[in-house]
């Protein structure tokens, strides 16, 4: 994930790790409160890569039970970029959808150069996803993107 016009703020909790999380269909919410949140990795044996396989339905890939984690750490790649390394993505077959959703994810706009008088009232940031399929890296690519204003404190934005 790349922000442009801002560096990324959110926490190291490991180095390269940070406080960055993806969420595999709303693991322990309101809708799933009975799916525990089970982190990738949480050892810290291979490196925040795990390794899940399809259930041939889609349903139940991340249901948080005995090798099925449904909470990924990103790892900071750059200033202003954080990358989730392999994480398996598992369509959710023709009957269902896949909730994957990113949180914690900060960055800092106050390090580019003011506007200068009279400028616009808002500073533009977007935000870039790339996924790779693992088969075909190369041909692979899916862009998502948004574009949106930074008006105060605490705004979210959904891809």
């Amino acid at each position: 994930m790349f922000l442009s016009n801002a560096n990324i703020t959110s926490r190291l909790t490991s180095d390269p790790f940070t406080e960055v999380l993806m969420l595999m269909d709303e693991p322990h919410s309101p809708a799933n409160l009975a799916v525990p949140l089970v982190p990738c990795d949480a050892a810290g044996v291979t490196l925040g890569i795990c390794t899940i396989l399809g259930t041939g339905s889609g349903a139940g890939t991340y249901n948080g039970t005995a090798g099925r984690p449904n909470v990924f750490q990103a790892r900071l790649t750059g200033v202003n970029q954080v990358t989730f390394f392999g994480v398996p993505i598992d369509p959710p077959g023709t009957s269902g959808h896949r909730i994957i959703r990113i949180t914690n994810l900060r960055g800092n706009n106050r390090i580019r150069a003011p506007l200068a008088a009279g400028g616009a009232c808002c500073a533009w940031h977007s935000l870039a996803l790339n996924t790779i399929h693992a088969n075909r890296p190369n041909a692979g690519r899916t862009p998502a993107s948004a574009v949106f204003p930074r008006r105060g404190r605490g705004r979210t934005r959904g891809l």
